[in-house]
């Protein structure tokens, strides 16, 4: 029988989570383990990952958040104890799971969530961004653990081309990905759900598996997008 893989249904199923590594280049990071599974979040500058990976984890303060763009020039990797149902894996595929019945008892298991440098960010120069933009997309391309991305994109407005972008580089990568959309508390009901619908049939035409409103102020969603990080590759 093939071993599941583990998520947490909910922000208290993570038990503990600490800070494992800050790369500024691919030596930097740590070996890629087939059993410890990657979920990393890619955005735009100042757009909330930090934010959005502490609500995830239920911590304040461990993922570091800045008022300032471009400040997150590393890759921040955290290590998390998790508790969960186990989705159940095939034998010949590596990470990716086979019909996503979930297992009867609750497991422990590790994982890694991968905060990578913001783009979009126009006072960021030239010589910077030819460094981070290597460093990324070789990350996101060449790590054999990587279950999937979230890609965080602010949900007040329409996506900006950057965010266009990315999307469609993951598409054709082929890389399971969706989009959390942040920032909705910010607005009115009525503003939400039409930028909602301007933004959902975009990002599923670059290929999104999923587009989900969050709040990491308010909590708001922040359970669903552990279910829907977990559906990824089902």
């Amino acid at each position: 029988m093939s071993t599941p893989v583990v998520f947490p249904d909910r922000p208290q199923d993570v038990l503990e989570s600490a800070l494992e590594t800050t790369a500024f280049n691919l030596e930097q990071l740590p070996a890629a383990d087939p059993n410890l599974l990657e979920i990393a979040f890619a955005g735009r500058s100042n757009v909330g990952k930090s934010s959005l990976i502490n609500a995830l984890i239920n911590r304040k303060g461990l993922a570091r958040t800045s008022n300032t763009p471009g400040k997150t020039r590393s890759i921040n990797i955290y290590r998390c104890r998790i508790r969960g149902a186990g989705l159940r894996k095939s034998e010949n595929s590596g990470i990716q799971s086979e019909s996503g019945d979930r297992a009867d008892s609750q497991r422990e298991a590790m994982i890694r969530l991968v905060d990578l440098p913001g783009y979009g960010y126009a006072q960021v120069s030239h010589a910077e961004r030819r460094a981070w933009e290597p460093l990324v997309e070789t990350f996101l391309s060449s790590r054999t653990n990587l279950w999937g991305v979230a890609l965080v994109i602010d949900g007040r407005r329409a996506p900006e081309a950057s965010d266009q972008e990315m999307a469609d580089w993951l598409g054709h990568a082929g890389i399971p990905y969706l989009a959390a959309l942040t920032k909705t508390d910010r607005t009115r009901q009525k503003e939400r759900a039409r930028a909602l619908r301007g933004s959902e049939g975009l990002l599923r035409s670059l290929g999104a598996r999923d587009v989900l409103p969050v709040s990491a102020v308010k909590n708001t969603n922040i359970a669903r997008l552990w279910t829907a990080l977990g559906a990824l590759r089902i």
